[in-house]
Order: C-alpha cells, then structure tokens, then sequence
C-alpha cells in the first residue's frame, strides 16, 4: 500500500537529521518570542519630554484560570492634576507607560466589558522625578470579573463604553477624567498584593539596554482599611 503525500511530508519532518538542521531555526524563534513578550509597540521610545516619566511593571488579576490578560486594562490617574490614562497590558501582563512626574493612583480595572472602580487612595505611587524610571511592582488583584452575578455583586459593573483597537501590545490612551462620578459604594476593597520581581527589571533592560536612566523601585502602596 502507498503512502500519502501527507504522510511522506510528516516522515520526512520527523527525521532526526532535519530536525537537527532545524534546531537553530527554532532556537531563533523562541528568542524572538521571547523577546517581543513585553510590547509589541515598536514605536515605543525611552525619549521623554522636560517634567515627564517611564512607569512600567505587571499587573495580573490572579485566582481566575478564565481571565485573558490581553483584555485587561487599567486607568492610571495623575492625583494632582486629574488626569488619566487607560492602560492596555502585553499578553503576560506587563505594561509601559510615559506619564507626567507626580503621584498617581489606580483607579479603575477593566476586563472586557466590564470593571471596578477602586477607592480613592487605595492603589497610589509615587513617580516625582522625571530623570528616573519608575519599576511599579507586579500588582496582583483578587477579582473575578466573570463569575460574579450581575445583580447582586457590589464590584461588579457593565462598562457603558469600549476603549479597543489599540495599537500594539503595550499602548496608553489619555482620558479626560473617566467617569470619575460613578465610584465603589461597597466599603470592601478587592484584595490586592504587590511584589518586587528581578525578572520584570530584568526584561525591561532586554528591551531596552542602552537605557541611560536609574531605575527606581516605586511600589504600588496599598492602603489599610479598618
């Protein structure tokens, strides 16, 4: 009996001396995957300008296997002046970001259609000094957005307006104050964990080894509620 084409192809594949030959091949692209993880925005530079910074770190929503972290962003607000930015995260999570120096909080969590706004004061960090970077931390929620009932859930909210189709991975959209009047009634807080992770620092120089600026560990502050 004849063999397909098909399966000719496969046999031919499966050969240990072509794999072999492959092997480089492979190598390199796991290390352009790798590589292009943290954003895919090419046009991303570490050029700022008088009075600006670089926020980058990770945020995660955890105890959710259903959460897609490329469908989750959030609304970084500049606590002096107002303003806000909507932060889209890379498929692992990692974000990167040009802001004004000052102090910021994380206001609002998205994931798809729907999001919590956060308590004024409970996620802030300090980012003052525009001749430094600023390493957030990896910032870890405890929220599931999916599974909670519409009804009854106090954190869960519909969002009434879509913010997709952003370009590249890693993208930031200025917002003029985002619907700050529509805020959390419930006096819980979602759960909410920080951590400092060499491997974070350690990409962001992959990405960027020419980078002159000191990197500063500013951690995400998570204020106590009694």
């Amino acid at each position: 009996m004849k063999r397909s084409a098909c399966l000719d192809r496969l046999v031919f594949f499966l050969n240990a001396d072509y794999t072999l030959k492959m092997k480089p091949i492979l190598y390199l692209f796991f290390s352009l995957l790798i590589l292009t993880s943290f954003t895919t925005d090419k046009k991303f530079t570490l050029e700022t300008k008088p009075n600006e910074t670089i926020l980058f770190g990770r945020l995660n929503i955890y105890n959710d296997g259903d959460i897609k972290v490329k469908d989750i962003f959030f609304q970084m607000r500049n606590i002096e002046k107002g303003s806000s930015y909507k932060v889209r995260l890379d498929p692992e999570g990692y974000f990167i970001l040009k802001v004004p120096a000052g102090n910021y909080e994380i206001k609002r969590v998205w994931y798809k259609e729907y999001f919590i706004n956060l308590p004024h004061g409970y996620l802030t960090l300090e980012a003052c000094d525009p001749d430094n970077l600023y390493y957030t931390g990896n910032v870890y929620i405890n929220w599931s957005p999916v599974h909670y009932d519409r009804k009854t859930s106090p954190y869960f909210m519909v969002s009434t307006s879509s913010y997709y189709g952003l370009v590249g991975a890693v993208a930031t959209l200025a917002i003029s104050s985002i619907s700050s009047t529509v805020e959390q009634k419930n006096v819980d807080v979602i759960p909410a964990i920080v951590r400092e992770k060499p491997e974070t620092t350690d990409r962001f120089y992959m990405h960027y080894p020419d980078c002159q600026k000191e990197i500063k560990y500013s951690p995400v502050n998570i204020q106590v509620y009694n």
